[in-house]
């Protein structure tokens, strides 16, 4: 039917994966790698038992990812909805990493924090976001 097509037509397009510049990379590696290691500390640094979940770092993750594609000409609302949904695959990813490694259980080296390990996917989605998603 016509009004199906174009509902169809007025929807956004599907995120296209192309590998940013070289500035791009180095820039979203700097502070994302950054970012990824202070989650790691901070996961290492909790005793066994107790879990502080980084949620500084994770929100300063979301505004690195929507400021870095907002400077690559990403419309804004486009920006957020990639950072959102990349954001929620990579969480889920980290639980499901999480849920089979349990960390909380049986400490893998000295990180004993379930939500450390995962907001490092999550964070780790978020670069893949900002450096090749648009």
């Amino acid at each position: 039917p016509q009004g199906v097509k174009d509902a169809s037509s007025a929807l956004p397009g599907m995120p296209v994966f192309e590998v940013g510049s070289k500035d791009i990379l180095t820039q979203s590696g700097v502070v994302f790698g950054a970012l990824f290691l202070w989650v790691l500390a901070q996961g290492v640094s909790n005793p066994p038992g107790f879990d502080n979940p980084p949620g500084l770092q994770t929100a300063i993750a979301v505004c690195a990812s929507i400021y870095l594609m907002n400077k690559r000409n990403v419309v804004l609302s486009r920006a957020v909805g990639i950072t959102v949904a990349m954001l929620t695959i990579g969480c889920l990813v980290g639980g499901g990493v999480e849920n089979i490694l349990r960390v909380d259980i049986v400490p893998l080296g000295g990180l004993s924090s379930p939500s450390a390990v995962v907001t490092e996917f999550g964070i780790l989605a978020l670069f893949v976001a900002a450096s090749s998603l648009y």
